[in-house]
């Protein structure tokens, strides 16, 4: 290999050098001013470890002003990591301490997380919203930041106080605080809340975390938006209200039917008798207009509106409607009729469970829970 060979080889090699030299000066000139800009090291997702983010917070030894704070922060979890549910488990795994330093921001929701929260049967993770602020030290709070003025959907402040007791949080009185639980209903009769709504709320809560050396934690919104938004397309026929009336042949005294209806169980409520069980009315009985019994007045006509799409065996709440209006019968001349005011005969009444069986199967197939709560915040 002669000189002028040997030459132009060095040359292609040098060439190629200097063109890998600058491409590599060049990506890491571009990570350089990510880093500068955005105060967060680039990483490559496929050669560094996945660890949790879990949260947004302040660090009380640095200027808020300097360090941008990531808007809408979500916990991400890698598949690997044990999960757990921090409203319902009542402790947190070994395996998760171990691996979270103390002194880190997760350390503080590690500790949080070990509380049992007395409020968690107030809380649907599934239909909620939830943020969690923690002070890094106990702080006396009396106002806390005034979110009714970006949704009208029922919420609750808790408070965790430096006893590690749970209080649901009351304007004007004074706390303790060691942190706080919001509980947001993400879903009502008004329907779901907006992405916009969210982002106020947030907003106004991380000004009151900066301000107040904490730190904060939003459950998975988005997941529960989008898996109510795909149980809804199946419930926009579901509602089914029975209404039947009680006919007397002549009329009868509020103060006669009210002691009919209280001994056979019903509860009086302001002219209304209801048949409650669990908690729950499985139906309710009022004046023709299906509005209150005036307590002077006399009556032939009673309505009874069962809302039975709130129940999770509507066939149960017919069952109860008939036993009631048979006893009802036997102590006053009286017929029950349909919603068009027919009498029921044998006929109307074997129609009528037929109905309801269909409407049970139906809802079955669709895989919509009849009686679930996104249906009773629905309806």
């Amino acid at each position: 290999m002669n000189p002028i060979q040997i030459a132009i080889i060095a040359f292609v090699v040098i060439v190629i050098l200097l063109t890998l030299g600058y491409y590599w000066y060049d990506d890491a000139r571009f990570k350089k001013r990510v880093e500068n800009n955005f105060n967060q090291a680039t990483k490559d997702i496929l050669i560094d470890e996945n660890k949790a983010t879990v949260l947004d917070s302040i660090d009380s030894n640095s200027n808020p002003i300097d360090k941008p704070k990531e808007f809408m922060p979500k916990d991400i979890f890698d598949d690997e990591m044990p999960k757990f549910d921090p409203l319902m488990d009542d402790h947190i795994t070994h395996q998760v301490v171990e691996e979270v330093p103390e002194d880190s921001v997760e350390a503080f929701f590690v500790k949080f997380d070990s509380i049992d929260f007395s409020y968690a049967d107030y809380v649907n993770k599934n239909l909620d919203l939830v943020v969690d602020i923690i002070f890094e030290e106990t702080k006396k709070l009396k106002v806390l930041p005034e979110i009714g003025q970006f949704t009208h959907k029922q919420f609750v402040f808790y408070v965790l106080d430096k006893d590690n007791q749970w209080q649901v949080f009351e304007k004007g009185n004074k706390y303790y605080a060691k942190a706080l639980k919001l509980v947001v209903q993400i879903v009502d009769k008004d329907g779901i809340i907006s992405q916009a709504q969210i982002a106020n709320i947030y907003q106004e809560l991380h000004k009151f975390v900066l301000n107040n050396d904490a730190h904060i934690r939003l459950s998975d919104y988005e997941q529960v938006i989008n898996d109510i938004q795909e149980q809804i397309k199946g419930l926009n026929s579901i509602e089914l209200v029975l209404e039947l009336y009680l006919l007397t042949k002549t009329k009868e005294h509020y103060s006669v039917l009210s002691e009919f209806f209280t001994s056979n169980g019903l509860q009086s409520n302001s002219g209304l008798f209801s048949l409650v069980e669990d908690n729950q009315i499985l139906f309710t009985i009022g004046n023709e207009s299906q509005n209150s019994l005036d307590t002077h007045d006399e009556f032939s006509t009673l309505s009874i509106v069962a809302p039975l799409h709130l129940h999770e065996n509507p066939l149960y709440i017919v069952d109860k409607i008939f036993d009631l209006g048979e006893r009802f019968m036997a102590k006053f001349e009286s017929r029950i009729l349909t919603s068009n005011k027919q009498v029921l005969g044998q006929r109307e009444y074997d129609q009528l469970l037929t109905f309801i069986k269909n409407y049970v199967d139906s809802a079955k197939k669709k895989q919509i829970k009849l009686g679930g709560e996104l249906i009773r915040r629905l309806f």
